[in-house]
């Protein structure tokens, strides 16, 4: 474990290409469960790179990263969070102003979930930013799946809406399996289990099943589907 850790740390290192190494070992990550080897990526301490593919991708691993490891260390959280939010703010135009909104959605929501006293100001402006997102880019994967995620794991008091939820995380699925630039990111997989727990969540176990079945035809090494939650719902 710690030979690949190094090993993934050298990777990263920007002489080296942070880019094309780095997706392909978020990926593998993602699909392990293994968040020290994600740690490992957005360690380096100098998120203000020039290059504007390397912030981009640090965004994105970001924020995958926060919401994945928050409830095992909040301080870390918030600290990762303001570097996210430094980032979308300092990131010069590595992002679109679609991804740069859909981001800063993100971030505001993780500031619902790691202040909760700020939950009632800031759970507007994430659904707003979220909006403002897919209206600017409607066949953007990937802003589709961060408006998704809102709300999905917004409380409906807030805004939440599973059934909403589930209709951008199919869309961008689709987009997704006809488009072999989203095919090495994390967010691919995430997405097909997030539709397997939208369809959990609205009483279709069914469909739960089969779409973990899914996802596991094209990710056979998804530990969380195969080991946990799989035979959860089949139980």
């Amino acid at each position: 474990m710690l030979k690949r850790v190094i090993t993934l740390f050298i990777s990263i290192l920007p002489l080296l290409g942070v880019v094309a190494q780095g997706e392909d070992w978020l990926l593998e990550c993602y699909l392990a469960g293994d968040m020290p080897c994600w740690r490992a990526v957005i360690n380096p301490t100098d998120y203000r790179l020039s290059d504007p593919e390397k912030q981009a991708f640090l965004i994105n691993a970001l924020y995958g990263y926060i919401p994945a490891t928050f409830k095992q260390d909040k301080t870390q959280a918030k600290k990762d969070l303001q570097r996210l939010e430094e980032l979308i703010v300092n990131q010069g135009g590595a992002l679109s102003t679609a991804d740069s909104l859909a981001y800063t959605s993100a971030a505001q929501a993780y500031v619902c979930m790691l202040y909760h006293l700020k939950a009632l100001a800031y759970a507007p402006r994430a659904f707003k930013n979220a909006e403002r997102a897919v209206a600017a880019a409607p066949d953007n994967a990937i802003v589709l799946s961060v408006a998704a995620n809102i709300y999905f794991y917004c409380p409906s008091l807030f805004g939440g809406d599973k059934k909403e939820a589930l209709r951008l995380y199919l869309k961008a699925e689709k987009i997704m399996e006809t488009n072999s630039e989203y095919q090495t990111l994390w967010n691919y997989p995430a997405i097909m289990l997030c539709i397997a727990q939208c369809y959990d969540h609205l009483g279709q176990k069914d469909k739960a099943i089969a779409q973990c079945e899914k996802a596991l035809a094209l990710f056979p090494d998804f530990k969380y589907i195969k080991d946990s939650y799989l035979p959860y719902l089949r139980q």
